[in-house]
């Protein structure tokens, strides 16, 4: 940067020897105060350039310190050797600025990293409280409606089965007891027949044909209630497989309902896991926010001190460069429009730049209050950018007015062979006026 700087001012300053030796030269036999100043002034200017990049930075700056000494003040002498001494002062004055506009170069490449950096930042921000609140937004209603709906609708088909069981069970148990006591009639029956047979065995024939009848009588009614258990039996049996089939249909309606039970636990799991998340990201990203205000502030100071600060020194500078200039200018030393060409396009390259340094901050404001989800601070952002786009047209505006009087000069220049070239170099000027003024 020091070797740039030192280049920077050895082109300026010899182009403003260049011009002053278009303008004057031995006007008088005895040296003016005038005269003495420009000639020693010139000396130093050699200096620089005798040494090139090999000069240090403290000779440079005492070179233009000593060279804008000799230059102060209000020497007497000819009017052209005053004005030559003006135009002098001004281009030493302007290439005194390159180290100020240096530093804000560099600053602003520093402040764009910087911006860079907040972009990243803002877009992490973005995406941890869009992912958050897509997670707070996770609408399992229609799943816990299905799933209760469902436990509703088993447990009323539950309840009608467990009842359809009970009613089966009681029929059974009744069919069982009517089998049971009609066996027992039937084994009644055969007992009395057999005990009827023993008698008429030891019996006469007489007697043997007078219990006959009655033996089988007790027969047929063993017969026929035997027949009527087996058909309560037959009954009971279609009776015991329905209520299997029930007993089944209960067993999977509550391996259903516990199914669906855990189903409810996994939802509500899920749930408190997403919330959890949710709150693990919102965590992250106010840190980040903070982190994104830190980084503003930091943006903002480096800017400050790192651009615009420098450019304003500068600026300052320039304005005076180009009073001096002027001076010359009128006296009608031609050195005094070269300088005034350069001061003014230098000026107005300090402009832009302190222009694009509001801008840098702008657009990063700009970014921050428009971000969906909005920061915390967006409002703060948002009222920020107002006064930065405010103070970018200010200097955008006094960067276009410097160009414009730049490409004045370099009109004015154009004369003889380089008219063609000092032509080309107002047309650029006016260009970037143009453009400047524009927001470009």
């Amino acid at each position: 940067m020091r070797d740039t700087m030192r280049a920077a001012t050895g082109r300026a300053l010899l182009m403003a020897l260049a011009g002053l030796a278009l303008g004057v030269g031995g006007c008088n036999d005895v040296e003016s105060e005038a005269a003495r100043s420009l000639r020693e002034a010139s000396d130093q200017v050699r200096t620089v350039d005798a040494f090139g990049f090999e000069a240090s930075p403290g000779v440079v700056e005492a070179s233009i310190s000593d060279a804008s000494s000799r230059l102060s003040g209000s020497p007497s002498g000819l009017e052209a050797e005053r004005g030559a001494v003006s135009s002098l002062s001004s281009s030493v004055t302007t290439a005194g600025a390159e180290g100020d506009l240096l530093l804000a170069s560099d600053g602003l490449v520093k402040a764009r990293r910087a911006s860079t950096e907040l972009v990243a930042l803002a877009d992490a921000f973005s995406r941890l409280m869009s992912r958050a609140a897509a997670l707070e937004a996770t609408d399992d209603s229609e799943s816990r409606d299905r799933v209760r709906n469902t436990i509703a609708e088993r447990r009323a088909e539950l309840q009608d089965l467990t009842g359809r069981r009970e009613s089966l069970s009681r029929e059974v148990g009744s069919m069982d007891a009517e089998i049971a006591e009609k066996r027992e009639a039937a084994a009644g029956f055969r007992s009395q027949a057999g005990e009827l047979r023993l008698r008429a065995g030891q019996g006469t024939a007489a007697e043997a044909a007078e219990l006959a009848p009655r033996i089988r009588e007790f027969l047929r009614q063993a017969d026929a209630e035997e027949r009527a258990a087996a058909s309560v039996a037959v009954r009971a049996e279609q009776r015991r497989a329905d209520l299997g089939a029930v007993e089944a249909q209960v067993a999977r309606a509550n391996r259903q309902i516990e199914s669906l039970n855990a189903e409810t636990g996994k939802l509500d799991e899920r749930r408190r896991q997403l919330a959890d998340q949710a709150v693990q990201l919102r965590a992250e990203g106010a840190r980040i926010e903070q982190q994104i205000a830190e980084a503003v502030e930091s943006l903002r100071n480096e800017l400050q001190s790192g651009v615009i600060e420098p450019s304003q020194r500068a600026s300052e500078s320039l304005a005076s460069a180009v009073q001096s200039a002027s001076i010359g200018r009128s006296a009608g030393v031609e050195a005094g429009t070269v300088a005034e060409a350069v001061a003014q396009r230098r000026l107005g390259e300090t402009w832009t730049m302190i222009g694009e340094a509001h801008g840098v901050l702008l657009r990063s404001l700009e970014m921050l209050s428009d971000m969906a989800p909005a920061p915390g601070r967006a409002s703060e952002y948002a009222r920020a950018t107002e006064a930065s786009r405010s103070a970018a047209n200010e200097a955008r505006a006094s960067a276009a007015e410097a160009y414009g009087e730049a490409a004045d000069a370099y009109r004015a220049l154009a004369r003889g062979e380089a008219a063609a070239e000092f032509e080309r170099v107002a047309d650029t000027l006016e260009r970037a006026a143009e453009r400047v003024g524009n927001g470009g």
